[in-house]
């Protein structure tokens, strides 16, 4: 989630997201030491103003890693081993470049117009 928080703060504004929404639904969201993870975990999953385009059983996965994670940390009944340490290992080398604000082909050709527009870009 720390990686996914960073991700999200150095990411640019998607363009159909208003400056002030961005910074009160958003980063201001996730700068609350007491509650970014959750506050991370909840913009991920939203179906509404999504800055995610994740598939619907990649968001069951997160919810499944997110209650392992709790198991882990909570001692509950569940007992977590090896194997869902490194499933969860796949899951992650499978999925982070996924975790992409505007999605990875809209980001991608954001980054396209910034670079070929000479007014943000040095020519050459």
């Amino acid at each position: 989630m720390e990686s996914v928080r960073y991700k999200i703060i150095n990411s640019n504004r998607p363009e159909n997201y208003p400056v002030d929404r961005w910074e009160s639904d958003v980063l201001h969201k996730i700068s609350s030491e007491e509650t970014w993870d959750k506050n991370v975990f909840e913009i991920l999953i939203r179906s509404r103003n999504p800055i995610f385009n994740l598939s619907e059983g990649l968001k069951t996965q997160l919810y499944y890693w997110k209650d392992r994670r709790n198991d882990c940390t909570h001692f509950k009944e569940n007992e977590i081993s090896y194997s869902h340490i490194e499933a969860f290992w796949l899951f992650i080398k499978s999925n982070f470049e996924k975790l992409s604000v505007n999605g990875n082909v809209e980001d991608l050709l954001n980054k396209f117009k910034v670079h070929f527009d000479d007014s943000k870009t040095i020519p050459g």
